[in-house]
């Protein structure tokens, strides 16, 4: 079996430097293609692609992180009502804390190395870190999503001659504004080494065609994932700083040429499932049908989301969810009581998440960002700040997000056909999809119903940002703070412990009950 021999994990609460072996079956499907015993930029970069699981499907990700927390707070999955179903399961939220910590410390490692190495290489490597730096702000904003003020610009440095070894902590709003300034120039980076002349270019186009799980060395996909991330970033924090929000994205959507973005599903970003990492169905084994076996009571479908689909005839309900015994689609009515619930529950009525497209789909890709978001991204900019034609762009996406939810079709089962046009027409026609009365209600409405699932982690950030759409008032039991849906994740109790002058600092923050920086709707 092939092994990645050294790899290099800082975890920034601890300081602590480690150094271990991947788990075996990640190494075996995702294996550094050239093993050696010593660190370098382009094994590190790899390792950062896949590190954790982070970007690619595990038993864990789904079955403690999305199912057990996010898709209840974000309604993207179904769930009963218990009196402790807003709860956060601190052993959890540590792994998922020292999980981000460990990539942003390979990282931190990358940087370390860059000026060390062959003069004559420095400026492929140069890129590398660049692309490398671009995984970790996507990985930075889930995080701070999650937590709102994080060690960042001096979290994972733990070693090296200026190590530190417990990170203060930085505010959200300047975490946004480091990532905005640095995405931008990560683009222009990637621009820079495309039209300069460089006489190691071969070199490192095998070493990125070997190494980059991602887009396999392609830089213009690089380039629009970067750009299109850059609009996410800055469109999360337009209800707080609208200035620097509308700035950022009127450059990129003015300056295509200088700054595309993703356009089409052929253009997303993602890392693809490979060999059969998906398909072991075993409780702590990797895979969404694990998870998804075992978390039966989450295994559900949403009542809302059920209900808006079903009102304008979506199409992409036969690929979301499943058909119960009686061959309806029932989701879970979170304005139900417990007991009523459980009762549908017991009497397997409520429908699961589909089969070939989600469930038992070996294939399942990881999506990072999609067209169907880029196009909504749009459309939000245009309706606020004009620009564009806003309500094509809402369609667009809409179109792009059907052509992409049939597209996962690669499981076991029966595939639904791709719809007709005049069926999908219909449905954007519909009164459910089309109500002008509230034209940004409807884009993210559909941003979210596009996220479904398999991107809860924005669902939820970008319900918390637009408060759409409406839920359900809920009131869990009586167990303090965790009564209503919370607006965050607390902090670990390991970063409480190792890092607790800094934590102190930002203690009165953490409660679930408190929002994030950018959450003032």
């Amino acid at each position: 079996m092939k092994k990645i021999l050294f790899v290099l994990l800082i975890a920034a609460f601890s300081g602590v430097f480690f150094v271990s072996c991947s788990d075996s079956k990640m190494e075996e499907l995702y294996p550094n293609p050239d093993l050696r015993t010593t660190a370098k930029i382009e094994y590190l970069f790899t390792q950062l692609q896949t590190q954790n699981a982070n970007y690619i499907w595990t038993y864990w990700d789904m079955g403690t992180m999305v199912l057990q927390h996010l898709s209840v707070y974000a309604q993207t999955g179904g769930y009963i009502a218990t009196n402790v179903r807003f709860t956060q399961n601190v052993s959890y939220l540590g792994d998922r804390w020292r999980g981000y910590y460990n990539g942003l410390g390979t990282f931190r490692e990358m940087e370390l190395l860059l000026p060390n190495v062959d003069p004559t290489m420095a400026t492929g490597y140069d890129l590398i870190v660049n692309l490398g730096k671009a995984i970790c702000i996507h990985e930075t904003q889930k995080a701070t999503d999650l937590w709102g003020d994080m060690p960042y610009s001096q979290g994972g440095r733990a070693r090296g001659e200026n190590k530190i070894i417990f990170p203060e902590y930085d505010s959200q709003e300047a975490i946004y504004n480091s990532m905005l300034t640095d995405l931008k120039s990560i683009s222009e980076a990637i621009s820079r080494y495309q039209t300069n002349e460089y006489d190691k270019k071969a070199t490192f186009d095998a070493i990125l065609a070997t190494q980059d799980f991602m887009f396999h060395g392609n830089l213009d996909s690089w380039k629009k994932f970067v750009n299109s991330l850059r609009l996410r970033v800055a469109m999360r924090i337009s209800n707080v700083n609208e200035t620097l929000a509308k700035a950022t994205i009127t450059e990129v959507l003015g300056n295509p040429g200088q700054y595309p973005v993703i356009e089409t599903n052929a253009e997303n970003a993602f890392i693809a499932s490979e060999g059969n990492l998906l398909a072991n169905t075993g409780r702590h084994e990797q895979g969404v049908k694990g998870a998804l076996t075992y978390q039966t009571g989450k295994n559900l479908a949403p009542g809302l989301m059920v209900s808006m689909m079903k009102n304008a005839n979506d199409p992409r309900l036969t690929v979301y969810f499943g058909r119960n015994k009686e061959g309806n689609v029932i989701g879970v009515d979170q304005s139900m009581s417990q007991s009523e619930q459980e009762a549908l529950f017991s009497a397997e009525l409520y429908s699961h998440f589909d089969t070939c497209a989600v469930f038992d789909n070996d294939l399942l890709p990881n999506m990072l960002i999609n067209a169907a978001e880029v196009s909504f991204l749009k459309a939000e900019a245009y309706e606020r700040w004009g620009g564009g034609d806003a309500q094509a762009a809402y369609e667009n996406g809409i179109r792009l997000s059907v052509e992409y939810w049939f597209g996962l079709q690669t499981g076991t089962g029966v595939a639904a056909p791709t719809p007709d046009a005049a069926v999908v027409d219909a449905m954007i026609a519909s009164e459910e999809y089309n109500n002008s009365n509230n034209q940004l209600k409807q884009i993210a409405t559909q941003k979210w119903m596009d996220f479904g699932l398999l991107n809860t982690y924005e669902a939820w950030a970008e319900q918390r940002r637009t408060g759409f759409p409406v839920f359900a008032d809920e009131t869990a039991g009586t167990v303090g703070e965790f009564q209503k849906r919370p607006f965050r994740l607390t902090y670990p109790s390991t970063e409480i412990s190792y890092n607790g002058v800094n934590y102190e600092k930002v203690r009165a923050k953490d409660k679930p009950t408190v929002k994030l920086w950018w959450d003032v709707n």
